[in-house]
C-alpha cells in the first residue's frame, strides 16, 4: 500500500513540474515581443529516494534558468552608445550645414565674389558714382550673409545646448528607474524574469543616451558606470549627473561635480558634445576665434586697413579714407554676428586713392579688387574663397561622415539585436514544441495518477471485504 501512496505522491509531483513548466513556456510565448526579456526554462530537481526511510523519491520543481547572455547585452549597448553619437552629431550638423553653400551661387561666397567683382569694377572707374553705389550695397550683403550664418550657428548650437540639458534628465530618470528595479529585485525570493527585462530594456534605453559600464551583481542587480567609471547607479541608490553652462559651452559633472565631459564617448550626450565642439571650432571660445569669425575679421580689417590709408582722391581737397566695415570689439566671438557696413561710410567718402608718393587715383581701388587673390597668414595662408571652402568641406565632411554613422549604425545595432535574440530570445516555434511534448508528458502522467488511483481504490475494497 506504501508503494501505491508513494507512486501516487511521486506522480503529483511530477504534475506539479509539468504544470511549472507549461507555464513558464506560455510565459515565454506570452513575453516574446516584450522588451528586454530573455527566454526562461523551467528546472527539474529529483527528490530523496530510500524505501527504508519512507522517502520515495520523485521529482520537484527547480529554479528557473535563464538564458540571457551579458556578452550579448554588452554589444547591443556598444552599438546603441555608437549610434547614439552620430544621431547626436547629425540633428545639429544638418541644420548647420545647410548655412555653408559651396556652390558659390548664394550665401557669404556669392556674396564675396560679388563684392570682389565690385572692387575691380570700381578700380576701373574710380569716379564712378555708381560703381561706388554698388560696392557698399554688396558690401552691406556681405555683412548680412555673415550675418545669417552666425546667427543660424547659434541657433544650431542653443538647440543642442537644450537638448543636452534634456539628456542628462533623461539619463537621470533612466537611472533613478533602474535603482528603483534594483530595490525590487533584492526583495524578490528568486530572480523574477519581467523585472529583469524591465531593468535591461531600462539599461538599453541608458546606452542609446550615454556610454555605461554595467556590473551585474549575484542577485540579479547591477551597478552602473559611465564616463571614467564615475556611479550612475549602486544598488539601490542613483548618482544624478548635471549640465553646467559656461561661457565655454555645457559641462556635464557627476554627483560630486566634477567635470566628466571629456570621459563621455557614447550614446547621444556623446554626440551633442562632439557638435558643440564643432561650434566652438566656427565661432570661437574663451580659448580662441572660431574660423567663421576669423574670416569676418580678416576680410573687414583688410579693406578697411586699405580704404584708411588711402583718399577720396588725388587732388589737394581730398579726404582720408573711412573704414567700410565695422564690428563690435573686445569679444573675438562675435565678429560675424556683428559685421555690418559703416554708418558714416558714403560714396563720396570711399577712399579710391592711394596716397603713394606718387599718388595713384585708384590706388585703392586696385588693392581692393586685388583681395580675390590675396593669400593671408591669418587664414593658414589661403586666400578668402578658399579658406570658406575649407570651413564649408569640413562640415560637409562632418555631416555626411555623421549621415554614413547613422546609416550603418543602425545596421549594426539590428546585428547586435539579432544576434541576442538568437542566444536569448524567445522561439515562438521551439515554445510551440515544447508546448506540446509538455502537455503530451502531462497527459501522460495524469494517466498514471488514474492508474494509481484506481489500484488503490481496489487494495482498498480488497482490505475491506
Amino acid at each position: 500500500m506504501s508503494t501505491l501512496f508513494s507512486a501516487l505522491n511521486a506522480s503529483a509531483g511530477a504534475l506539479d513540474v509539468l504544470n511549472q513548466s507549461i507555464n513558464v513556456a506560455q510565459n515565454n510565448v506570452d513575453n516574446a515581443s516584450t522588451p528586454g526579456y530573455a527566454a526562461q526554462t523551467a528546472t527539474a530537481e529529483a527528490l530523496p529516494f530510500d524505501p527504508s526511510t519512507g522517502l520515495g523519491g520523485g521529482v520537484t520543481s527547480g529554479p528557473l534558468q535563464s538564458s540571457r547572455d551579458e556578452f550579448a547585452e554588452q554589444a547591443v549597448w556598444q552599438q546603441q552608445e555608437n549610434l547614439g553619437v552620430s544621431n547626436g552629431l547629425l540633428d545639429g550638423l544638418t541644420s548647420v550645414e545647410q548655412l555653408f553653400n559651396v556652390t558659390g551661387s548664394s550665401g557669404i561666397p556669392a556674396a564675396l565674389n560679388q563684392l570682389m567683382s565690385d572692387f575691380s569694377s570700381w578700380s576701373t572707374e574710380p569716379d564712378s558714382t555708381t560703381a561706388r553705389q554698388q560696392v557698399l550695397s554688396d558690401a552691406q550683403t556681405v555683412a548680412q550673409s555673415f550675418n545669417t550664418v552666425a546667427t543660424g550657428v547659434q541657433q544650431a548650437a542653443s538647440a543642442a545646448d537644450q537638448q543636452i540639458q534634456s539628456t542628462v534628465t533623461q539619463v537621470n530618470q533612466l537611472s533613478s528607474s533602474i535603482a528603483a528595479l534594483n530595490k525590487q529585485i533584492e526583495a524578490e525570493p528568486q530572480q523574477d524574469a519581467g523585472l529583469q527585462a524591465q531593468l535591461y530594456s531600462n539599461l538599453e534605453q541608458l546606452s542609446q543616451l550615454v556610454n555605461i559600464n554595467v556590473l551585474p551583481q549575484s542577485d540579479g542587480t547591477v551597478t552602473v558606470l559611465t564616463g571614467s567609471e564615475s556611479p550612475l547607479v549602486m544598488g539601490q541608490s542613483s548618482m544624478q549627473l548635471s549640465a553646467s553652462t559656461s561661457s565655454s559651452g555645457v559641462s556635464i559633472l557627476d554627483s560630486n561635480g566634477t567635470d566628466i565631459s571629456s570621459a563621455i564617448s557614447g550614446g547621444s550626450l556623446a554626440g551633442l558634445l562632439q557638435f558643440q565642439t564643432t561650434v566652438q571650432g566656427l565661432m570661437g571660445s574663451s580659448s580662441g576665434q572660431g574660423s567663421l569669425n576669423q574670416l569676418a575679421q580678416t576680410l573687414a580689417d583688410t579693406v578697411n586697413q586699405i580704404l584708411t590709408s588711402g583718399t577720396t582722391d588725388t587732388s589737394s581737397t581730398a579726404t582720408a579714407g573711412v573704414p567700410l566695415f565695422t564690428y563690435a570689439t573686445g569679444n573675438s566671438t562675435t565678429v560675424a554676428a556683428t559685421l555690418a557696413v559703416n554708418p558714416a561710410i558714403t560714396a563720396s567718402t570711399l577712399a579710391a586713392a592711394s596716397v603713394g608718393p606718387p599718388a595713384v587715383a585708384n590706388g585703392a581701388a586696385n588693392a581692393l579688387a586685388a583681395l580675390s587673390t590675396q593669400t593671408f597668414s591669418s587664414l593658414g595662408g589661403m586666400d578668402l574663397t578658399d579658406y570658406y571652402s575649407q570651413i564649408a568641406s569640413g562640415i560637409g565632411t562632418l555631416q555626411s561622415n555623421a549621415s554614413n554613422g547613422v546609416t550603418n549604425g543602425q545596421q549594426l545595432v539590428a546585428q547586435a539585436q539579432n544576434a541576442r535574440s538568437q542566444v536569448s530570445g524567445v522561439s515562438l516555434n521551439a515554445e510551440a514544441a515544447e508546448l506540446m511534448q509538455l502537455q503530451q508528458s502531462y497527459q501522460a502522467v495524469a494517466k498514471m495518477v488514474s492508474v494509481v488511483g484506481d489500484l488503490t481504490q481496489s487494495v482498498i475494497e480488497m482490505i475491506q471485504y
